[in-house]
């Protein structure tokens, strides 16, 4: 939605970048192609550079607190990969973390 509300009024909107793209691929909610990764890969081919796209397999806890029964870390649904972002475990290829 933010980014149709970008593309449908741009002058409104005169930063919306950079954009970091948290994905997992077993989200069934949302799906990453045709979404992120479509939109990723059009804006970068339009040039532009301050875009960022971090994919994940699945979502685990990382805390250690929630085991599923085995011990095992816990599997979240897909559709909550922002648990990375919000627990600052998100960095692109150079390392550079999402919050620096």
């Amino acid at each position: 939605m933010t980014v149709n509300l970008a593309i449908e009024n741009p002058d409104y909107y005169a930063a919306i970048f950079p954009i970091w793209f948290v994905h997992a691929l077993n989200d069934v909610v949302v799906q990453f192609q045709p979404t992120a990764g479509d939109l990723y890969d059009r804006l970068v081919e339009a040039g532009h550079e301050n875009v960022e796209l971090t994919i994940f397999d699945n979502v685990i806890d990382t805390s250690g607190q929630f085991v599923d029964a085995d011990g095992n870390p816990y599997e979240y649904l897909g559709h909550w990969s922002w648990i990375y972002l919000y627990n600052d475990e998100v960095a692109n290829e150079e390392g550079v973390n999402f919050y620096e």
